[in-house]
């Protein structure tokens, strides 16, 4: 949905060395490659990230497409995959064996870097654990669940939503635990599936926020 897109490279730039004509990739998020967190391999922390996602344009202003002769702004996210054909920055395509299916791994992307990355890399779940994840209606959220409940040596995984479908598809990734929120009181239901002990690891999805007030009232 533009910011996760899959395809084969037509041409390169001069200094790309890591991609040639003919391969398959997939498209991610941009980074500079050079600041202390991208040397670090935190690109998602890079210091130029807001420039380089979210303007539009390249790192010193300018913009690569043009329509009718009016520069348009077109890399969001360094790639901006709306269109057939791309022009993308070269750290946002990731070489894949020609061999995979493109229209599937189109939609990685942003799922499996979010949802399973934040799994793996920040909350990393101990043996034992217990694991909530609020927001399954999308394949960000499902996506944690399958990682958290095959990947991870975590006890309980908490799925959380306001849709009895959204939650059994939940079950089906993995989920030991569903709790439907709307119009009930988050703090009581997750004590009561917990044991009265809570969980250790939350991920709560950004599309869940407006929620926040139907989850978590304040008791009277």
């Amino acid at each position: 949905y533009g910011h996760e897109g899959a395809g084969v490279v037509e041409e390169i730039g001069g200094a790309v060395k890591h991609s040639a004509v003919g391969d398959h990739v997939i498209l991610t998020f941009n980074s500079r490659g050079h600041c202390t967190p991208c040397l670090r391999n935190q690109t998602s922390y890079c210091k130029h990230d807001y420039n380089l996602t979210l303007k539009g344009r390249r790192l010193d202003g300018t913009k690569n497409l043009f329509f009718a002769g009016v520069p348009l702004e077109s890399t969001y996210f360094g790639q901006y995959s709306f269109a057939h054909r791309s022009t993308v920055g070269a750290f946002s395509a990731v070489k894949v064996d020609k061999s995979l299916p493109s229209d599937t791994l189109c939609s990685l992307d942003c799922r499996v870097q979010t949802g399973p990355g934040t799994i793996l890399t920040i909350l990393n779940p101990r043996l034992g654990s217990l694991v909530a994840v609020y927001g399954v209606g999308g394949a960000v959220g499902l996506a944690a669940i399958a990682i958290a409940a095959h990947c991870t040596p975590a006890i309980k995984i908490i799925a959380v939503d306001v849709d009895d479908s959204r939650l059994e598809m939940a079950r089906a990734f993995g989920a030991t635990h569903t709790i439907k929120s709307k119009g009930k009181y988050m703090v009581e239901l997750v004590q009561e599936v917990t044991d009265s002990e809570g969980v250790d690891y939350s991920l709560m999805l950004q599309a869940s926020y407006p929620l926040l007030k139907a989850w978590f009232p304040l008791p009277r």
